[in-house]
């Protein structure tokens, strides 16, 4: 009889399973404790999934070793608290640590590290490859140096299944080697992407293709460039806040019909070490939009954590649209105001 061993870890009110060997690679070690595995490898993820792994650390030296506290490279992982456990010579203990995939494709790598009250710390890994029903390789654009002003990427449905794109922001998809208007829809293309001349490059974080896939219509991919990224929101600094993830995936709107949505918005004061210098960062005025096809309703917001405050809104697309939209709308505070973006492809009542 061959037994396979299961663990559960408790994570929001959420229980998340784990097969222990999945993905298990290398070790961790710091001249006195030794961790198994060192990361683990989680493979194509679903985006928004969870994923619970366990680490054991071991004790290799003669005297006792006090965990310090487990400090994490992101809030999208939580651990078990293993502050002030007291790991005996040869002694063991066990780390969870769940990561929540984000809602944009893409690896996503965290790191977890054991602090000590004395000595180097043990860091341990979770990786994964976050895929949509329709993926890119890479899964951004702009290159690995941020250089790059042109080139390709490749998109096409995980399932084989044939499908169109509607849209590339909002302009017609560059083909290569496809011709819409004479070749029948595939399941995999290669299109052409161009910086140069795109208005508002500086602002602009995330190329959208939206697609006629039913399980994918919209899929963001990140703009890598010098000119965007960090520089696309530099009034995070004075706000004391910035986006948890700065693109809403609606996938699909009904013409007409309201949509409820949320964001998370978390405290940001690096300058001053995160200290709480403007209380009222917290405080939600408003979620706007420009876009006069799609209306904007703020509806409420909620604290999460200390950092972190969760904003909801309504979004209702007029009754006479259709198709991709790509919407950018702000989030405003007592301190200021910040940008997000909204992918959708709007369809008739009854689709």
């Amino acid at each position: 009889m061959v037994c396979v061993f299961v663990s559960m870890f408790l994570v929001g009110g959420e229980l998340a399973a784990q097969s222990p060997d999945s993905g298990a690679t290398g070790s961790a070690s710091n001249g006195q404790a030794v961790g198994m595995p060192g990361k683990y490898l989680l493979g194509d993820i679903a985006p928004e999934s969870l994923h619970t792994r366990t680490f054991v650390i071991t004790n290799r030296s003669s005297s006792p070793l006090r965990i310090s506290r487990v400090v994490t490279s992101c809030k999208c992982t939580e651990t078990t608290d293993l502050s002030g456990q007291v790991l005996q010579p040869n002694g063991s203990i066990e780390l969870g640590a769940t990561l929540k995939a984000p809602a944009t494709p893409g690896v996503k790598n965290a790191k977890v590290q054991v602090v000590f009250e004395s000595g180097n710390p043990l860091t341990f890994e979770l990786e994964g490859d976050v895929a949509m029903a329709v993926r890119a390789t890479p899964a951004f654009i702009g290159g690995p140096r941020g250089q790059e002003m042109s080139g390709n990427v490749q998109i096409r449905s995980s399932d084989g299944r044939a499908f169109r794109i509607l849209g590339v922001c909002d302009q017609a998809p560059a083909y290569v080697g496809f011709d819409p208007a004479s070749d029948p829809p595939k399941s995999s293309y290669i299109l052409r992407w161009n910086l140069n001349g795109m208005p508002d490059l500086g602002k602009r974080i995330w190329w959208v293709v939206f697609t006629d896939h039913p399980d994918c219509p919209v899929l963001p991919l990140r703009i890598r460039n010098a000119a965007t990224g960090a520089r696309a929101d530099a009034a995070r600094f004075e706000r004391h806040w910035l986006q948890d993830e700065s693109f809403v995936n609606a996938q699909t709107l009904i013409a007409g019909v309201p949509a409820e949505m949320s964001v998370v918005i978390k405290h940001y004061n690096p300058r001053a070490r995160n200290a709480v210098q403007k209380p009222s960062w917290r405080e939600v005025l408003a979620v706007s939009s420009g876009n006069p096809d799609l209306r904007f309703e703020y509806l409420g917001s909620m604290p999460i954590s200390d950092e972190e405050v969760r904003v909801r809104f309504r979004v209702t697309p007029k009754s006479t649209i259709r198709g991709p939209t790509e919407t950018f709308f702000t989030v405003t505070t007592a301190t200021g105001s910040g940008p997000f973006t909204l992918g959708a492809v709007v369809e008739a009542p009854g689709t």
